[in-house]
């Protein structure tokens, strides 16, 4: 091979090595002036679409790295001891929508101390009434906010004297039924905050109901006298079926004396006709005196022997 052409070869060689290391060199430095090492953070964020009302839970969130330059005021920064079942946040609603992904922010959280709570915490369709109550008809102020009530209504029961006779086996004044099951207590007084648990006797429990159980509460409210009784911890069996049709309690079912009495009552009635329809077979205008009849009153275990005379 011709020396000159050796010479011409090497020489390329040489010149294609130098400008490779150059332009890596080069490529190299433009990468770290434009593009230096950005200070990350952990901001929280939803890990689903919320929609306006809806609580936050700790499924509801992550936590995401984040430009620290890029941070925005209100947004919920992790640091070493951060816990976050143990955030303000947690467990509190939304005042909007908040995307996928989106910051969440605490001017978004709807606290306790914040105004319209109340409205905020309802589930869709459901309304907040308020009821007035003392210690005795309130559980002695052990209903709290997040707990579940039966609501009971004790009335006095007005007869018209052409059904006096027949409504006398059932009632006799009064009576008491269970208007509404599984109602969850909203606030107490002007306290909705469910974290406190500590008995306190309020004039005024709100009740959250549903439409229809607004208008039984109205109702029952001028009807008579209303009380609460409180539920075990987490029982809401009833909870979607609100509305209560069953057979009242009345002074006649729980009152012995009564039941009694109003068996007496039967059982003379009964004599007394079947003494006239002696006396009218027998072919007498009027029972003959001195006609008695011997009634065996049962009462649980215990049987009495009365004898009734005729016309005494």
């Amino acid at each position: 091979m011709n020396k000159n052409v050796i010479i011409i070869l090497v020489g390329a060689i040489l010149t294609a090595l130098v400008v490779a290391f150059s332009v890596q060199s080069m490529l190299s430095s433009d990468g770290s002036d434009n593009g230096p090492n950005v200070d990350l953070v952990e901001i929280l964020v939803a890990s689903e679409k919320l929609t306006q009302g809806e609580v936050i839970s700790e499924s509801k969130v992550r936590w995401q790295q984040w430009p620290k330059s890029a941070l925005i005021n209100g947004v919920y920064q992790k640091t070493d001891e951060t816990v976050l079942a143990e955030m303000s946040l947690i467990d509190k609603p939304v005042r909007r929508s908040v995307e996928m992904g989106e910051p969440i922010l605490s001017s978004v959280v709807l606290l306790q101390s914040q105004g319209n709570f109340l409205a905020a915490n309802l589930q869709p369709g459901m309304l907040a009434y308020s009821i007035p109550v003392s210690a005795a008809s309130s559980v002695g102020g052990f209903a709290r906010p997040g707990d579940h009530v039966d609501v009971i209504l004790t009335y006095d029961v007005r007869v018209d004297s052409k059904q006096m006779e027949e409504a006398s086996a059932l009632v006799k004044k009064y009576a008491s039924e269970t208007i509404l099951k599984g109602i969850r207590v909203m606030a107490v007084d002007q306290t909705a905050k469910e974290d406190e648990r500590e008995a306190k006797i309020g004039k005024v429990v709100t009740l959250e109901v549903t439409p229809d159980g607004a208008e039984v509460l109205a109702l029952a409210l001028e009807m008579g006298d209303i009380s609460l009784a409180l539920r075990h911890l987490g029982d809401i069996r009833d909870s979607e079926e609100q509305s209560v049709d069953s057979v009242p309690t009345t002074d006649v079912r729980i009152s012995k004396t009564l039941q009694t009495l109003r068996g007496l009552s039967t059982a003379v009635d009964m004599a007394q006709q079947d003494i006239e329809g002696a006396a009218t077979q027998s072919g007498d205008l009027e029972p003959r005196m001195g006609t008695r009849a011997v009634i065996r009153v049962y009462q649980g275990g215990r049987s009495d022997t009365i004898t009734v005379p005729y016309g005494q």
